[in-house]
């Protein structure tokens, strides 16, 4: 890809994309805020043309698109790019409603019939073996071998409360458990899965369920919280974020923003300590950085029933139904 064009310059699509267009040009953006589009302006070094709606801003087909416009918006700027015959990177979640989903399962029909690439922003995938997410991705099997059968996952994620207003209206769920669906799927080779929603507000959701993992079956809870101050100037902050992992005859758990890997095993009472990189701003630049140069070189992290299957599945579960069982 050469040429790039935007639709919404939202805050992560600014810090966790644009800055790794190297060899890319910008070449249009669509966005009714003047500020989004200084900021952009600004992380670019240079001014693209100005557009006043997505189809003009298409008219002239560009290599490929970004999506950064708010939630609400992405199922049909992504059906606009689909049907022109663009490659597209949307931010996550695709949609967040029945409405949104519909489209956006046409959308990917068509994407696929096209052999079009489409993508979404979803860093725990990484192959990136040193940080946390990649390091219990790369270790899992070890772990397995030495402790018997994965029995429980546990992921818990925290935020800094949200500072914009409009943040207060909105599933955390929604926004959120699509990084921790993707990634137990991916965990745990895309078994089938039965999941259900606890607890959602803007600043807190939990979710329950069983994913199969070879010939067993594996529990999640996945638990994300809004609810501190501290943002940390370090990027660490003054709260705990982790992986368990619950095995036959064994524990293990991973403290994302520390680094600290712990261990427990049952059969002796011993435990022991070791560190990996930590979940700090830079480490989130590395992910950013390879989530988008995998799609300026159309490489395929998901497929279409990946990005399907997770869409369906927040839709489902911050909606009324609050449950979902699929693959």
């Amino acid at each position: 890809m050469r040429t790039i064009k935007v639709m919404g310059a939202g805050g992560h699509l600014i810090a966790g994309h644009l800055p790794f267009l190297q060899g890319v040009r910008v070449t249009g953006i669509y966005d009714p805020s003047a500020t989004s589009r200084e900021a952009a302006a600004k992380v670019l070094g240079y001014r693209p043309a100005a557009f006043e709606t997505p189809a003009k801003l298409l008219a002239e087909k560009p290599d490929g698109v970004l999506i950064g416009s708010p939630d609400q918006f992405h199922p049909k700027q992504l059906a606009l790019a689909v049907e022109l015959g663009i490659p597209v990177l949307c931010e996550k979640p695709l949609a967040i409603d029945d409405e949104g989903l519909e489209t956006v399962q046409q959308a990917l029909v068509m994407a696929r019939r096209k052999q079009l690439h489409v993508a979404s922003c979803h860093q725990r995938r990484s192959s990136i073996a040193d940080l946390p997410y990649g390091w219990v991705r790369a270790n899992l099997s070890k772990l397995e071998r030495r402790y018997g059968k994965l029995k429980r996952v546990g992921l818990n994620s925290n935020y800094p409360q949200p500072r914009a207003s409009w943040k207060h209206d909105r599933s955390f769920l929604a926004d959120k458990f699509v990084h921790d669906i993707d990634y137990l799927r991916v965990l745990l080779s895309n078994g089938r899965f039965r999941a259900e929603r606890v607890f959602d507000a803007h600043d807190h959701y939990i979710v329950t369920g069983q994913m199969s993992h070879g010939r067993n079956s594996v529990e999640f809870t996945c638990e994300g919280t809004r609810l501190h101050n501290d943002r940390g100037t370090d990027g660490r902050g003054a709260f705990i974020e982790y992986i368990m992992l619950n095995f036959e005859r064994g524990d293990c758990v991973v403290y994302t923003k520390t680094g600290l890997v712990r261990y427990f095993d049952r059969r002796n009472g011993r435990s022991h300590d070791e560190s990996i990189t930590p979940m700090v701003p830079d480490s989130y630049d590395r992910l950013n950085r390879e989530v988008t140069q995998n799609f300026l070189a159309g490489r395929a992290v998901h497929s279409p029933s990946d990005l399907m299957t997770n869409t369906a599945t927040v839709v489902a579960l911050a909606g009324s139904r609050g449950r979902f069982e699929g693959r």
